[in-house]
């Protein structure tokens, strides 16, 4: 049986999943670890760091305040935690080792805001479900990121 109504999470997510799977793409993280070569010691360029705190900071905002998430937002967090997956367990050919140690920073420290988060309003059951499964699918990240070859 084929679903007759349009299919809007799917269309939303793939949509959101273009910018990752670029700003993740590792000829980018290259690219942005080699560019701090090429400005003078009194300029800032922007960092492969930046790109990752950014990204975070945005993405996880609502668990980082202790927020509800909305379906299309807990969607984006799941693709974003597969991306830093990736990057921890699996690092793609061709992108810098430091990938991997700010894929695992950011891990650590979206499971310290979902931990440390303002809990004082309440949030609804699949928000709360879904905090519960990040912190355990990061736990399970570190702990496997561990054991690589």
């Amino acid at each position: 049986v084929t679903r007759i109504e349009t299919p809007i999470h799917q269309l939303v997510l793939n949509v959101q999943r273009q910018p990752l799977n670029r700003f993740y793409d590792p000829m980018l993280l290259q690219r942005l670890l080699d560019l701090e070569l090429r400005f003078p010691a009194d300029e800032e360029p922007f960092t492969m760091a930046e790109l990752f705190a950014t990204l975070r900071s945005s993405i996880w905002a609502e668990a980082i305040q202790g927020a509800p998430i909305n379906s299309f937002r807990r969607n984006l967090q799941r693709e974003h935690l597969h991306h830093l997956e990736t990057l921890v367990l699996r690092l793609p050919a061709g992108a810098p080792a430091d990938a991997r140690s700010l894929a695992r920073a950011d891990l650590v420290a979206i499971a310290e805001a979902i931990t440390a988060a303002d809990r004082t309003t309440p949030v609804d059951a699949v928000t709360q479900a879904h905090l519960v499964e990040t912190s355990a699918q990061i736990t399970a990240m570190l702990n496997a990121g561990f054991h690589r070859q």
